[in-house]
C-alpha cells in the first residue's frame, strides 16, 4: 500500500450537490490517510460514506475526530463500516468523546449512536507504526490540529482553524510531506468573516510556504463555491510551481 492521503469529502459547513460543485465535490470533511501499510481516517463528515470497499471489509478502523460540529460527525451514522471502530477527539465543552458523539446521535434527532470504541485524543499517542501528535488550533469551541508521521512521512490535518501569520501552525507541521489546511475564504472575503474559525486560502499557502510543506491541498471549502471558482483560485496558486492546489473530493495524493 502505498503512503497517500485519499480525500473523501473536503467540503465545509454542510454538504451540498448540484453541477456547479461535481469537480471539488459536495461531499464534507473526511480523509483517509495511508501510511506504512495502515489506514487512519481523519473526521467523519459526509465523505465517510466514500469509504473504499477495502477499508469498509478491515476488521478494525482508526478515526480521529477534530472537533464534534455537525459538518465532520454527519458520516458516522450512515458510514456502512461494521468492524471495530475506534474513535479519537478530546474532551470538549465538559463532554467525553463518546458524549459529543452520542449526544449528536441520539433520539428524537437520531435512532441510534455509532458503534464505537471511543478514546481521548493525547497531544502524542500511537496507532501501531503511525505516531500521532494533536495541538489546539483557533475555532469557536476549540480544535485539534492532527500530525501523523509513519515511515520516514509525515501529513499535517489543519482545518477549521484561524491562522495568525501561519507561525504556530508552520512550527507544527514543519516539513511536513502534505499539509491539509483550511482555506474557505478569500483574502477579499476576510474581513467579514475573520471571527467564525476559518481562514483564507492565501493564509493557507503562506502557512505551508513558512512550514516548507512539500506538497499543500487547501480544503473546507465553502458551501457556495463553485468549481469555477475554485478553479480561478487554483490557476492562482499553482503560479507558485509547487505542488498547491484545492482538494477535490476522490483525489488521491501520493506522499
Amino acid at each position: 500500500m502505498a503512503d497517500s492521503v485519499l480525500i473523501l469529502g473536503a467540503r465545509g459547513s454542510v454538504p451540498v450537490s448540484g453541477r456547479q460543485f461535481t469537480k471539488y465535490g459536495g461531499a464534507t470533511s473526511s480523509y483517509l490517510v495511508t501510511l506504512c501499510g495502515q489506514t487512519v481516517v481523519l473526521d467523519g463528515g459526509t465523505g465517510l460514506l466514500n469509504l473504499p470497499s477495502t477499508v469498509l471489509a478491515a476488521p478494525e478502523l482508526d478515526l480521529i475526530l477534530s472537533h464534534p460540529h455537525a459538518d465532520h460527525l454527519l458520516g458516522l451514522g450512515m458510514t456502512g463500516y461494521t468492524g471495530r471502530l475506534r474513535i479519537y477527539s478530546k474532551t470538549r465543552g465538559g463532554l467525553s468523546p463518546r458524549e459529543q458523539v452520542e449526544r449528536f446521535y441520539s433520539p428524537p434527532l437520531w435512532p441510534v449512536s455509532p458503534n464505537a470504541k471511543y478514546l481521548e485524543l493525547r497531544e502524542r499517542m500511537e496507532l501501531g507504526a503511525i505516531t500521532v501528535e494533536s495541538a489546539e488550533g483557533v475555532h469557536p469551541g476549540g480544535v485539534s490540529l492532527i500530525k501523523l508521521s509513519g515511515g520516514g512521512k509525515t501529513v499535517v490535518y489543519a482545518t477549521d482553524t484561524t491562522l495568525n501569520g501561519g507561525g504556530s501552525l508552520a512550527a507544527f507541521a514543519a516539513d511536513c510531506d502534505l499539509l491539509l489546511c483550511d482555506g474557505q475564504y478569500s483574502l477579499a472575503e476576510w474581513e467579514e468573516r475573520k471571527n467564525y474559525g476559518h481562514s483564507t486560502w492565501e493564509a493557507a499557502a503562506e502557512a505551508a510556504l513558512s512550514a516548507g510543506a512539500k506538497r499543500l491541498r487547501i480544503i473546507h471549502h465553502a458551501p457556495a463555491r463553485t468549481d469555477a471558482e475554485l478553479d480561478a483560485f487554483s490557476s492562482e496558486l499553482r503560479r507558485s510551481g509547487l505542488d498547491w492546489d484545492f482538494a477535490r473530493e476522490g483525489e488521491e495524493v501520493f506522499i
